[in-house]
């Protein structure tokens, strides 16, 4: 998982390590957005960062490690997480309302990540994979998170939960 607090780094080498492949994370995106992966290449992603692209072989083995990488720090699961984490008084129909809304910002904010995503996913059956991982995680948070409100009685017992989990996400 994608470490985005920087409190967490001991020194400042650390630090400036990870903000360095931070930015080649993001440079990266940009390109693969607009070029696709198997159009881009490790120069455009360095001129993108304002790099030299021997650098992008500093912090990742190969472009495909990168694109992972992109994956990893940028899809919606761990916020999934936390809005449910920090949910225990709300309605479902709040906590519902909550995700969709936040959800709707994240495709807004993150408008490469998805066309990269989606249009990846049709030239790259890994990413299409990767991508249904990502869904089955999102869907196992989230039906947990039912099952608990239907342990707490919020919910009538019976319903289905991975279902309905699998209807919200996709």
């Amino acid at each position: 998982m994608w470490r985005n607090n920087m409190d967490e780094f001991s020194t400042e080498r650390e630090r400036k390590s990870h903000q360095r492949k931070n930015e080649l994370i993001d440079a990266a995106l940009i390109v693969f957005s607009k070029k696709g992966f198997t159009g881009s290449t490790t120069k455009d992603i360095a001129a993108e960062a304002g790099v030299t692209d021997g650098l992008i072989y500093h912090y990742f083995a190969s472009k495909e490690e990168l694109l992972w990488a992109v994956i990893d720090k940028h899809h919606f699961t761990g916020e999934i997480r936390r809005i449910l984490q920090f949910s225990d008084n709300l309605t479902i129909q709040e906590v519902f309302n909550r995700l969709f809304i936040r959800l709707l910002e994240l495709m807004h904010q993150n408008e490469h990540f998805l066309v990269m995503l989606f249009g990846e996913a049709q030239r790259n059956p890994k990413v299409a994979d990767k991508i249904q991982t990502l869904i089955r995680y999102g869907v196992d948070i989230l039906s947990a998170f039912l099952e608990k409100r239907i342990e707490r009685g919020d919910i009538k017992k019976g319903v289905q939960t991975r279902h309905i989990a699998r209807h919200f996400l996709n």
